[in-house]
């Protein structure tokens, strides 16, 4: 089976970049929830090292599949695209500009 890349919550994106953009967007807006004003509060209230932190741990994104069929290959979806928190930061502070 061929690596699927660049794909985040069944969305395929064009590049790395657009990935881990969408990854931080949809954490902060909660997929379109989060009017644009919270999104403000929150980016004034938190670091983007803290944004990044929770959107990974809140959803479990350097957390290995335990499900997977081959557990010894499994990885958690930051390892399989190749991401760490620091590229979730700077999207988030890119998100400020």
């Amino acid at each position: 089976m061929a690596r699927t890349e660049y794909e985040f919550q069944s969305t395929l994106h064009r590049n790395f970049s657009e990935m881990v953009d969408a990854i931080a967007i949809s954490w902060i807006t909660a997929g379109g929830m989060n009017d644009a004003e919270f999104v403000a509060e929150c980016l004034q209230d938190f670091t983007d090292a803290e944004l990044a932190a929770e959107c990974v741990e809140g959803w479990g994104l350097d957390v290995v599949d335990d499900d997977h069929l081959d557990y010894k290959k499994a990885k958690s979806h930051m390892t399989f695209n190749g991401y760490t928190v620091e590229h979730i930061a700077a999207a988030f502070r890119e998100m400020r500009q």
